[in-house]
């Protein structure tokens, strides 16, 4: 391509300037980082060129165009398992599963997954959580709980890894001087352990599901 909106090419890679000597470094050469979709025809999530795409990156979509998608929300591109960058052509898969909305409301930072463009009762997570003073079972739905240990060591039980991959649990001293432990669910595993322990406030652990056992992330 000689020319880009009256600009032309520079011998830097990746570079356009209205004359040699002045760089300018346009988004359509640069892969990652944070990207303005308007939400205006093709200018959509899927319609980022693949090779532009990178692992973690952000996308600010201005105007909702679909059920699924709100305007004004930040998404965040993920390579799905399975799924790798085209060695040929540099291209990363870009379909609906591989958007995620970024809530960064209360500094949680959590992400829930785009299931697919038609379905209309999309809406953001909220995660649910605990306070607990006493040991604890967690539920199938826990995703945070937050432990006391003033007046004992507490052992908090994990709901089963299997069939949960991707899912992530949070667990956090809030206080307390005693120990929590977490303990995996039968002969499942944390980190090839059966167990895990916290011992100092303000400690947070955070899980996730290989679909089998339980990992530190």
């Amino acid at each position: 391509m000689a020319n880009y909106d009256g600009l032309a090419r520079n011998a830097w890679p990746g570079t356009w300037s209205t004359n040699g000597t002045h760089p300018i470094a346009l988004d359509v050469e640069l892969r990652g980082g944070l990207r303005l979709v308007s939400g205006s025809g093709t200018d959509t999530l899927v319609g980022i060129p693949s090779g532009m795409l990178q692992n973690g990156m952000l996308a600010y979509v201005a105007s909702g165009y679909h059920a699924s998608i709100s305007g004004d929300t930040y998404y965040k591109y993920s390579i799905l398992d399975g799924e790798s960058r085209d060695s040929n052509t540099g291209f990363l898969p870009n379909a609906s599963g591989n958007w995620s909305v970024l809530n960064l409301g209360g500094g949680g930072g959590d992400t829930t997954a785009v299931s697919g463009w038609a379905d209309s009762s999309f809406q953001t997570k909220t995660r649910t959580y605990d306070n607990i003073a006493a040991d604890f079972s967690m539920e199938d739905t826990s995703d945070v709980v937050f432990l006391d240990t003033t007046s004992s060591s507490i052992n908090v039980y994990l709901p089963t890894a299997a069939g949960k991959g991707g899912k992530e649990i949070l667990v956090k001293m809030k206080s307390g001087s005693n120990s929590g432990v977490l303990l995996a669910s039968g002969s499942q595993t944390i980190d090839g352990q059966n167990e895990l322990g916290l011992y100092h406030s303000y400690m947070s652990i955070t899980l996730i599901s290989d679909n089998s056992n339980w990992f530190i992330s």
